[in-house]
């Protein structure tokens, strides 16, 4: 009986770290991207959506070299961006008071992409920035 509710207890912790990036895909209608590097590259043959979600408890830029700028996105808060580049080489820069510091993407933002519906969708931008909630992405007027 002991060796089942230690079992139970283990799989309930489990499941309590891993529910909510299932719930983040699915409720959102959202493929889940993993990042494998320190650095986020994206790859796609047609225009998505890119969802990014800061799970660090500080402040993340996420940066690319280009005029697209970086963008602020606080612990626990969103951005969106609309690709439509072929790859794309994004870094995470953690930012704490009076200190910034180039950290490894992995493990500080939880990605996933939507589908592009939409033929209006003709540069690489930032759509949403440092929203409370997931965005929703309106395909037809974006």
């Amino acid at each position: 009986m002991h060796k089942c509710i230690f079992f139970f207890k283990h799989a309930f912790n489990i499941f309590l770290c891993v529910f909510p990036s299932i719930l983040f895909a699915a409720a959102q209608n959202c493929q889940p991207l993993s990042i494998q590097d320190s650095t986020i590259n994206l790859k796609t043959n047609k225009p998505v959506y890119i969802v990014f979600h800061n799970t660090s408890m500080h402040n993340l830029y996420i940066t690319h070299p280009s005029s697209m700028g970086a963008s602020l996105i606080e612990p626990d808060k969103w951005s969106t961006l609309a690709l439509v580049e072929k790859n794309l080489s994004l870094a995470c820069v953690e930012s704490l008071p009076g200190h910034e510091q180039v950290v490894s993407c992995d493990g500080v933002l939880t990605i996933c992409q939507f589908s592009a519906n939409t033929k209006d969708l003709s540069a690489t931008k930032w759509l949403a920035e440092n929203t409370v909630q997931s965005p929703q992405v309106d395909q037809n007027t974006a």
